[in-house]
């Protein structure tokens, strides 16, 4: 079986759709914006069928594949506004999907709670729950609903059913979700109890029983609840005091569960829960970084690794004689420096689809038989790319203005003296990071000739809990401080030039790109700011932050209600600071951030005298979701790109 060396010298020496000798080669913009032909690949229970996510006119529909032969044997093809969302198995036979729905005049879809049951023949279709539910039996267990439906359990010993939580529609989401057994046939629902608070997730036995259930209310405080015997909840004040407390399942036995948080640690770490005597047991903990998921055996219940991301994806290995753990060693020694996720698998444990992927590999599916130790290649997500040699993307560190240790990845596409630099940023900025693996933009721009370089700046999900509220309070300062220490620390390195670097990113990287180029006005030429936050006292009253029910004390937890501060950290007040030219793009249809953030900081981009264009996206919301329009982002940025820097 190759390793991604040899991967990756099949994927660049293949050449598929594109490569005929006479044919002229898509642009690289377009290659690397193209949808995923296939993508979410899991097996059936018993192994017969695979059920993959294919898009077609730019929609994602449900294909069903015979493992054996590969050839189509159903699927769900959704008309008009729907389109597949998550799906899951929940029998031999059976999957159960989310609908997603687009409004006419928007082409990211929604989901407004509904789910749908088919056959992976394609027989048997029936809406299951929501507000387009049709029944005529006149009872009330039946009938539609205008509400939000989650799954949180597939009860594999109950294959007619699965257990989900049904929240009403209110404007702040913020109603307590009852639970119920849903049929999966015929949608039937039977209630099986209640949550103790708006925003709760809720955990459940293997009875469907609910057992714990973690809610957030109005001032952003999470609230832990156990269930007593009789069926109560009851708050537990030890679990409340674990920090970012998450219940992850129960334990084999069900005689308590497994949880993630950070107790009496600046770490997230793996912890188990006891009902009997409420003792809390740690089974790892870093001292370095965030745990980043378990990984569980073949009957979903025990644990027998965690994933971690430092520099690169790596794993600790908790119970080393797991059969699992031999399993998942082979395949990483297989894979040896790729990542490696086990993405399903049969219940007897025998067949797992594996996705291999790496910064210059994009993900591939495979099929692993247990019993022969067989590895065999499935379904490539971007066959079209196969020929297309990426570049490779490099771990780096350096030291803040104020000796912090900040990481991030360069990636290295320029070739001439001039190394153009672009620095290329997350949004978030909590619960978000860049990772190492294989990036679209990343590549798009590094293809191009472009040197790329990504800061996981303070905030960044997985440094841990110091590290992210290092950030409160000091986006406009701070965080930006980390962006400037380095692109110089690039500079340094000779990787970039003065006066030869665009910054740019999305959402609070867009805000970030306008910022930093505010406080550092000498050391970027140019600012591409994508759905961005320009105005921080914009943000408080404007978006669906602050709709729902804890949003303004989240809102006032992170940076505060300084006006003076407020308006210092924000871009549109700072336009007379910044001499880089400034590119915006926006979707018409953002609620995240209105485009009224972008509409203003154009107005006092003008006012200052600065160079700006805005550019608008009529039917997208906060990002791109249309394969045209990301087709579009792309070739308008290198466009952009070229006309700024010197390559």
């Amino acid at each position: 079986m190759p390793s991604i060396k040899s991967l990756f010298v099949f994927f660049v020496s293949t050449c598929a759709f594109f490569c005929g000798a006479n044919e002229q080669k898509p642009d690289i913009a377009t290659l690397l914006a193209k949808n995923p032909t296939f993508a979410e690949v899991k097996i059936s229970p018993d192994g017969r069928f695979l059920a993959v996510i294919v898009f077609e006119e730019d929609k994602r529909q449900l294909l069903c594949l015979d493992r054996a032969t590969k050839k189509t044997v159903g699927g769900a093809r959704l008309s008009g506004k729907d389109e597949v969302g998550e799906f899951f198995w929940v029998s031999p036979e059976r999957i159960v999907m989310k609908i997603n729905s687009r409004s006419p005049w928007q082409k990211e879809p929604n989901y407004y709670g509904e789910l749908f049951g088919i056959n992976c023949d394609g027989s048997k279709r029936k809406m299951l729950f929501g507000y387009r539910k049709s029944d005529t039996s006149g009872s009330m267990l039946s009938s539609s609903r205008d509400a939000w439906a989650d799954i949180i359990h597939l009860l594999p010993n109950e294959p007619n059913h699965i257990l989900i939580t049904s929240t009403n529609w209110t404007k702040d989401g913020g109603a307590k979700a009852d639970i119920f057994k849903l049929d999966v046939y015929s949608g039937k629902l039977s209630r099986t109890g209640r949550a103790p608070m708006g925003y709760a997730d809720i955990m459940a036995d293997n009875k469907g029983v609910p057992r714990v259930a973690a809610a957030i209310d109005e001032k952003n405080t999470r609230h832990v609840f156990l269930a007593s015997a009789q069926g109560e909840w009851i708050e537990n004040e030890a679990l409340n005091a674990v920090r970012e407390f998450a219940a992850i399942r129960m334990l084999p036995d069900q005689s308590g569960f497994y949880f993630s948080g950070r107790l009496e640690s600046n770490y997230t770490g793996l912890y188990q829960f006891k009902f009997a005597d409420s003792s809390i047991k740690k089974l790892y903990s870093s001292d370095k970084i965030d745990i980043t998921y378990p990984m569980f055996s073949t009957d979903g219940e025990s644990i027998y690794a965690v994933r971690l991301d430092d520099a690169f994806p790596s794993y600790l290995l908790l119970n080393k004689d797991s059969p699992d753990t031999q399993v998942f060693r082979a395949l990483t020694e297989k894979f040896n420096g790729a990542d490696v996720v086990l993405t399903s698998q049969t219940l007897d444990g025998k067949l797992r689809i594996v996705r291999v992927e790496a910064d210059q590999l994009p993900p591939i599916y495979f099929l692993h038989d247990n019993t022969t130790g067989q590895t065999t290649r499935l379904l490539d997500s971007f066959p079209h790319l196969h020929g297309v040699a990426m570049v490779q993307m490099q771990p780096i560190e350096f030291e803040s203005f104020d000796k912090t240790l900040v990481s991030g990845y360069a990636t290295l596409g320029a070739t001439g003296e001039n190394q153009p630099l672009v620095v290329l940023l997350h949004g978030g900025p909590y619960g978000v990071r860049d990772y190492w693996g294989y990036d679209s933009e990343v590549q798009m721009l590094a293809k191009s000739g472009y040197n790329v370089l990504q800061i996981n700046f303070r905030a960044s999900d997985g440094f841990g809990a110091a590290f992210a509220d290092a950030a409160d309070f000091h986006w406009g300062d701070h965080v930006q401080q980390d962006i400037i220490a380095g692109t110089r620390w690039a500079i340094s390195q000779g990787v970039a030039k003065a006066g030869n670097i665009c910054i740019m990113g999305g959402s609070f990287g867009a805000y970030s790109a306008l910022q930093s180029a505010s406080l550092a006005p000498d050391l970027f030429s140019c600012a591409i700011g994508v759905a961005g936050v320009y105005d921080l006292t914009l943000l408080t009253k404007e978006g669906d932050i602050t709709r729902t029910t804890f949003g303004e004390a989240y809102l006032d937890g992170v940076i505060g209600k300084d006006q003076n501060q407020l308006k210092s950290f924000s871009p549109v007040y700072q336009a007379d600071k910044i001499k880089a030219n400034v590119l915006l793009i926006h979707g018409e249809k953002d609620e995240r951030a209105p485009i009224e953030h972008a509409e203003l900081m154009q107005e006092a981009l003008e006012k200052a005298g600065r160079t700006v264009k805005l550019s608008e996206y009529d039917d997208e919301a906060h990002g791109f979701y249309a394969e045209e329009n990301q087709i579009r982002y792309f070739k308008e940025v290198l466009q952009y790109l070229e006309a700024q820097l010197k390559r």
